[in-house]
């Protein structure tokens, strides 16, 4: 093949890969919907530990 046939088909196959991309980002990513229940109340055990030492507090 001569340069400008290996051009056009690298091109094609550029602009496939993008616009598959695009269908992957679109119907295979799952969608994260907002859950909002007001009712609902998570309830932490006693055991777990709120304190925590002054050097990881640190920033």
């Amino acid at each position: 093949m001569n340069k400008r046939k290996l051009l056009v088909v690298g091109i094609f196959l550029i602009i496939i890969a993008g616009l598959g991309s695009l269908v992957a980002y679109e119907y295979l990513i799952p969608k994260y919907k907002d859950f909002i229940d007001e009712r609902i109340e998570v309830e932490i055990p006693n055991s777990f530990n709120f304190h925590f030492e002054d050097k990881d507090s640190l920033f």
